[in-house]
């Protein structure tokens, strides 16, 4: 073969090579070694790169760009791979975003996530972010939530989290985000919700979370809601369980200070198949507490029980009830009235001991000697 020949037909794949076209070995000069990428998505953990690193300029197109643990510092303009459609920087000492930092993906950026990685104020540059659609922020004592910037992005945003923000009541600005259909405060100061908070959201939201505050009573403001599937008030103040609406799918309630469950506290949760109520001292479950519950997953574990609760009766649709580290919980022929609705259910799977039986050798085992009632 001529040499001019062989040199044409080798230049294309020369070419390849040089730009990433067919991938490259970490630290040879395209990939830093802290880095792995598949053309689509590149995660980068630990490292002492300062920039994000240049293998987005390999000839791979990114959607996906995930950084961890870098010594990164600032993100300046162009900072970031043409047409990106997810961000996410953890663990890293960043103290400044340029304005133009997101251009080059400005109109396909859909999710953003910082992790103990961002300055103290929301920067200026998710201005220009037109389809923005889910935003996390935590481990960031944000000092500056820089309204007009929530107010533009507020326009997409259908799913907002944060954890550890310095958020010390229900913020104003939760008003510009008109199409949430998820929000989650954790870590959070908040004591009380408005009660009308909720409403620019009322049938769009379906997700309301507020974990380890405190809150003291379920926010009336999610009566609001008509399209509310999963409540989720994890560690607050709570008490007394008011103002569900039948629209609820999932609850989440685990600790601290419920300790009795009335006839009323799910009269009006018809949709409810999913409740939570572990690590609270909750020492009585009224009869028919669960009478108007379609229940399917039931979770009671470390509370202060010292009886099964005849309450289950009702649980005809019931699949899996968690009754662990109950330590208190004993069985007695009281219980064994409960065996007609166990043999009910006989794929249902019920966990726990009480008077160090397992719960359901009581039923099948010792049960079966009490005089019947």
């Amino acid at each position: 073969m001529p040499e001019n020949v062989m040199l044409s037909w080798l230049m294309p794949i020369l070419i390849c090579f040089a730009n990433g076209s067919f991938g490259q070995v970490p630290g040879f000069g395209c990939i830093p070694q802290e880095c792995s990428a598949n053309g689509k998505e590149a995660i980068c953990t630990g490292g002492n790169f300062t920039t994000v690193p240049t293998f987005i300029k390999c000839g791979y197109q990114l959607s996906q760009l995930t950084i961890s643990g870098s010594a990164i510092r600032n993100l300046t303009a162009n900072s970031l791979p043409v047409g990106l459609t997810y961000f996410a920087l953890y663990d890293t000492p960043l103290q400044y975003i340029s304005d133009d930092a997101f251009d080059d993906c400005a109109t396909t950026l859909t999710m953003v996530s910082f992790g103990n990685s961002m300055p103290n104020q929301i920067p200026n540059a998710f201005m220009k972010l037109t389809s923005l659609q889910n935003l996390e922020v935590n481990e960031v004592n944000v000092q500056d939530w820089n309204t007009p910037v929530l107010q533009k992005i507020g326009q997409t945003l259908n799913s907002f989290g944060s954890t550890n923000v310095g958020i010390t009541s229900w913020p104003s600005w939760v008003q510009y985000f008109t199409v949430l259909t998820e929000i989650r405060f954790s870590r959070s100061n908040i004591t009380q919700v408005p009660e009308d908070a909720l409403v620019h959201v009322a049938n769009t939201l379906s997700t309301f979370e507020i974990s380890f505050s405190n809150l003291t009573r379920v926010p009336q403001a999610i009566s609001s809601l008509t399209g509310i599937d999963y409540l989720y008030l994890r560690w607050n103040q709570i008490a007394i369980i008011t103002n569900l609406t039948p629209q609820i799918k999932s609850m989440d309630l685990t600790g601290r200070l419920i300790e009795e469950i009335f006839s009323d506290t799910f009269s009006n949760a018809f949709s409810l198949g999913d409740l939570t109520l572990s690590h609270n001292p909750i020492l009585r479950i009224a009869v028919d507490a669960f009478a108007n519950t379609p229940l399917k997953t039931l979770y009671l574990e470390g509370t202060k029980l010292t009886r099964m609760p005849l309450a289950f009766a009702k649980l005809t649709q019931v699949t899996s009830i968690e009754l662990g580290e109950n330590e208190g919980m004993v069985c007695t022929c009281s219980e064994s009235s409960l065996q007609t609705w166990l043999t009910s259910l006989p794929n249902m799977s019920i966990y726990g001991e009480c008077d160090q039986f397992d719960v359901r050798e009581f039923f099948s085992k010792l049960a079966t000697d009490c005089p019947k009632q």
